[in-house]
């Protein structure tokens, strides 16, 4: 009875061990994702409300220098860093771009960013891709434009 005991106790803890090695690593996607096609209509010159509208609210505003956006995108999967792009808007004190500065993901990579390595397919549909920004496909996309509230501090 005791050796049975202390077997199984220790078959037990040895399966959770084992076990939780075992772990799910989400896909992350994090910032906003400024597409070559958004970088393309950003001009020097344009307001603040214009380059709102061609890609989305800034992810950070600096409280210290706030005619500067920055459009950051991260993208995780597995655990690992897949892409990293930033994008710097700066603006003048009349309120108008004056420099775009950093990198947008080559033509087509945004795509492949959106969607994943691999088209995701519903349990309930086989073979039927789901789009990225659907309910089943968890959301994602690229920033809608003219989407989000005003930053704080913003010209």
């Amino acid at each position: 009875m005791q050796r049975t005991l202390v077997t199984t106790t220790l078959s037990l803890s040895l399966l959770v061990v084992l076990l939780g090695g075992c772990v799910h690593k989400p896909d992350i996607q994090q910032g906003n994702l400024v597409t070559p096609e958004m970088r393309d209509q950003l001009r020097e010159g344009m307001s603040a409300s214009q380059v709102r509208r061609v890609a989305g609210s800034p992810m950070l505003v600096d409280p210290f220098h706030p005619r500067q956006w920055v459009y950051a995108y991260r993208y995780r999967r597995d655990g690992e860093q897949v892409a990293d792009y930033t994008l710097t808007v700066r603006f003048d004190e009349a309120g108008q771009v004056a420099s775009i500065r950093g990198d947008v993901p080559p033509e087509g990579r945004h795509r492949e960013l959106v969607r994943g390595s691999e088209a995701r397919t519903t349990p309930t549909d086989p073979g039927q891709p789901v789009a990225p920004s659907s309910p089943a496909g968890g959301g994602g996309g690229a920033p809608q434009p003219g989407g989000g509230m005003p930053a704080p501090g913003t010209p």
